[in-house]
């Protein structure tokens, strides 16, 4: 059965994330700088595909936080985009692919733990090895796994969350509005995007006990795969469940990053991530609205739209 409680995976990561994640990636000088870079553009127009923004966005916050450079960027990106097609239907299909991905982002970290070896810095990679360099807990398999998994979830499903949070917002321009005046209103809105419109439509979970719940029997070695969008949308946990409001009281949480030795890990980077670039663009994108049909993934568990067309007043 699955824990609720979250559950702290190494020392380093919870130093790193509680302590410092909203120093370093999570800066407000930095993202508001990226923010103006991607701006600036003459190219971004009063209607523009917003995925073509989200991916760059997620590949300079996750890149900052590691320390990586950004002429890895490309390449990191690309094998995160492979990787996810384990996300989908096409996993028999894609299978080259998807191996491809991983081993591209496995070898992509082992060499930024050896250069981060060589040359420590005031970054997350540097964080994790001095913890594994002093016997806490991590193993050099166990380093690689952190942070091939941080450099996936922190592009693949970060660009899906920021997708899908447009995506709510162009549909209720009330609540954009009033972001753009309370931006203090931030870390609210981030929690009810998270509720009402999560990128992570479950996990698939392996009953390691006979069971039975609701009526069904479930026998040991059954997989599952619990439905967190749905209980997001609980009413009787939450108030009004289907309304998306982001001035709702903070009470139940919301099971999008999990709960248990299967808290996700990047869980802090997210949040951060989102309560930055959300009262920014919304101060930005005035007038924000659909233009158009968006497209979504499809029979993916990491979901969100692959094509995001909106307007707004320039």
């Amino acid at each position: 059965m699955v824990q609720t409680e979250e559950v702290d995976t190494t020392e380093a990561f919870r130093r790193q994330q509680v302590a410092e994640i909203n120093g370093s990636a999570g800066e407000r000088e930095e993202l508001e700088k990226r923010h103006g870079e991607v701006w600036s553009n003459d190219e971004v127009r009063s209607v523009f595909e917003f995925e073509s923004f989200a991916a760059p966005f997620a590949i300079a916050a996750i890149g900052h936080l590691l320390g990586s450079k950004e002429s890895d960027y490309d390449k990191i990106y690309r094998a995160s985009s492979d990787l996810a097609l384990a996300f989908t239907g096409q996993i028999g299909e894609q299978r080259e692919r998807i191996e491809g991905g991983l081993a591209v982002l496995n070898s992509y970290a082992d060499d930024l733990i050896a250069e981060h070896r060589r040359h420590p810095a005031a970054d997350l990679v540097s964080d994790l090895i001095a913890v594994e360099e002093g016997g806490d807990r991590l193993s050099e398999s166990e380093l690689r796994m952190l942070i091939t998994i941080l450099i996936f979830g922190g592009l693949d499903t970060t660009q899906c969350q920021f997708a899908c949070a447009i995506a709510v917002f162009a549909e209720h321009p009330d609540q954009w509005e009033l972001l753009a005046a309370h931006p203090d209103l931030a870390p609210g809105a981030t929690e009810e995007i998270l509720r009402y419109e999560p990128a992570g439509a479950g996990a698939p979970r392996r009953a390691v006990t006979d069971f039975a719940f609701e009526g069904l029997d479930f026998h040991e070695g059954d997989v599952v795969f619990p439905s967190t969008m749905a209980a997001n949308r609980d009413p009787r946990v939450f108030k009004n469940a289907d309304t998306f409001d982001i001035t709702r009281p903070r009470g139940a949480t919301q099971l999008t990053f999990g709960g248990g030795f299967h808290y996700c890990l990047g869980a802090a980077l997210a949040r951060a991530e989102l309560e930055e670039a959300l009262p920014v663009l919304a101060q930005r994108l005035v007038g924000l609205g659909p233009a158009g049909q968006a497209e979504w993934r499809k029979l993916a568990t990491i979901r969100g739209p692959e094509f995001l067309p909106v307007s707004f007043n320039r």
